[in-house]
């Protein structure tokens, strides 16, 4: 009567599909089905096919062949041959699908909830761990590898050891541990040399040299990087050149060599698209804008920057649209200062005889450029929902403009009480140096300034670099002995010690000073040599019919911010 009951219920849950019930007996059902006395053959099978079920329909393939061959077993035990062929269909229905279907994240879950992860075999940690990195899940692949450093190594399998060893260092890299992701690159290095995986060599070269661009020890990152391309070539891999070349673009911009970087950027950006990931490919593009973005490359720099924005609108991509907005913002508002010194428009000392005309070249056009400097810092923001240097931009447009100071301090503020909340509350294992904008790990202690207690640099001399001469990593970076003396004032501000109408005199005078010094804090040089009016080409607008309908429109910064 017990038998009968538990298999009625079995079935009515199988029937049900209730798989999380049915699993539920599975220790009862196994207990029935083993006694050796008094439960017919035929029923025994019956659990066994219904445990198998379950477990087919909730993924978990190995535990259903196992309960499949425990029914054939019984089967054979009888003699029944119809039975025991459809028992040998019910194994091959359920290892034919599995053998080409790749087990997702939540099968692996389901795996551990049944049996441990410590149970599991070599070949499915490994498995599991690569689907965890698709999914973009870096620390649980660390989580899932570290503690088993020697469970592939000692299973016998190179190749699945090379694999668990590229899925670690990339996760690795990913959470800024470059000296780990070093040590186990080089290892994935070896394997793949011993083994003749090309793929796999190339994606430890590449891990190398990221790992290095990010040390700061460029030279051997390229070194890396260059036998990386190669191979990507010779595997026809463009998918892989391409990510190559942008790397290689990367260090050879943190190393200031931006047309060098430019190159590579265009040709990471054109075998992006050869391969079809236009995602890709923009990212390299605006790459490319970035390291463009100097004054006798500023007219290409532009029209890349509005292709930028065209591509991320037809991708949907809004955050690509709102940075490429927002470095054309900020190139119109530095053409407009080394044409005029940094001189607002109503101050008549900074525009010469030529410029207070009427002319084409006169002073309308070089208002009219300053408004569209405007205009793309304000859809820049509109789009980004905050940007710091995007902030700054616009605080120096409306000073410059000179029709609504409270509105240009108001913009300061905003940029003030983003630099110092991200400094004072910045996680303390991960920080992002305010000199080489690198993101660093445990693999490098982070140094402060002392005197504003905000900026951090990942070592010594990147202060002292950023202090005397600024980042050029990003744009509206200057001098840090620039921006200290203010970031301290308000966090002064911030703990109550005094209010922020108490330092607006001082706000006007820094932004009156900042826009007549270049980035690295000098004064410009206005009509002729170093950054003057005739060293820089003509700058240029976009051509209006290839950009996004939103940002053709003319609107005041209060009505869009």
């Amino acid at each position: 009567m017990q038998e009968n009951n538990l298999l009625l219920k079995l079935q009515d849950l199988s029937t049900a599909r209730d798989w999380m019930g049915l699993m539920a007996l599975t220790d009862q059902a196994i207990q029935m089905a083993r006694m050796e006395e008094g439960v017919h053959p035929t029923n025994a099978g019956a659990i066994y096919y219904n445990l198998a079920l379950a477990h087919e329909n909730l993924r978990n393939f190995d535990e259903a062949i196992r309960f499949h061959e425990q029914d054939l077993g019984v089967a054979k035990c009888v003699g029944d041959l119809v039975w025991i062929a459809q028992a040998v269909r019910n194994i091959a229905n359920v290892k034919v699908p599995w053998a080409s279907q790749k087990r997702s994240v939540e099968d692996f879950e389901r795996m551990k909830q049944a049996k441990g992860i410590e149970n599991f075999s070599a070949s499915n940690i490994v498995e599991y761990a690569i689907c965890l990195r698709d999914e973009g899940l870096h620390q649980c692949v660390i989580e899932t590898l570290e503690p088993h450093p020697d469970i592939v190594r000692n299973a016998g399998d190179r190749e699945q050891e090379g694999i668990a060893c590229g899925a670690l260092s990339g996760a690795y890299l990913s959470r800024q541990h470059y000296n780990k992701a070093i040590k186990v690159s080089d290892r994935r290095l070896l394997i793949a040399k011993e083994t003749g995986d090309r793929h796999g060599e190339s994606v430890a070269l590449c891990h190398l040299g990221s790992s290095y661009t990010n040390l700061g020890q460029y030279e051997k990152a390229l070194k890396y990087l260059e036998q990386d391309l190669i191979i990507a070539r010779e595997l026809g891999d463009l998918a892989g050149e391409a990510f190559s070349l942008g790397n290689m673009g990367n260090t050879l911009f943190a190393q200031g060599y931006t047309a060098m970087a430019a190159e590579r950027f265009l040709a990471s950006q054109r075998c992006a698209e050869e391969a079809g990931d236009h995602d890709s490919a923009l990212k390299a593009s605006m790459l490319r804008g970035r390291a463009l973005c100097n004054p006798s490359t500023w007219a290409e720099c532009a029209m890349t920057f509005a292709d930028c924005i065209s591509v991320a609108d037809r991708l949907g991509d809004k955050k690509a649209m709102g940075e490429a907005c927002g470095w054309l913002g900020h190139m119109y508002l530095e053409y407009y200062c080394v044409k005029t010194g940094g001189r607002t428009i109503c101050d008549e000392r900074g525009l010469d005889d030529s410029l207070r005309t009427d002319r084409v070249d006169g002073v309308l056009e070089i208002k009219a450029m300053l408004r569209l400097a405007q205009h793309w810092s304000v859809a820049a923001f509109a789009l980004q929902n905050y940007d710091s240097s995007v902030a700054l931009d616009l605080a120096r447009q409306e000073y410059l403009l000179g029709e609504d100071e409270d509105s240009a301090i108001s913009m300061l503020q905003l940029y003030l009480k983003h630099c110092v909340s991200r400094g004072r509350h910045a996680d303390k294992n991960l920080h992002v140096c305010d000199f080489c904008s690198q993101t660093r790990g445990d693999d490098a202690p982070m140094k402060k300034c002392g005197d504003c207690y905000v900026a951090r640099y990942c070592s010594r001399e990147h202060q002292k670099l950023a202090h005397k001469n600024g980042t050029g990593s990003s744009r509206g970076d200057f001098p840090h002995k620039i921006v200290c003396p203010l970031w301290k004032r308000w966090r002064s501000v911030e703990e109550g010690e005094e209010s922020a109408e108490d330092c607006r005199q001082d706000f006007l005078e820094f932004l009156a000073k900042i826009n007549t010094l270049t980035s690295d804090g000098k004064m410009r040089d206005v009509g002729g040599g170093d950054g003057g009016e005739e060293s820089v080409p003509p700058m240029i607008m976009p051509n209006a019919q290839n950009l996004p309908v939103p940002f053709l429109l003319t609107s005041s910064v209060g009505e869009r911010v």
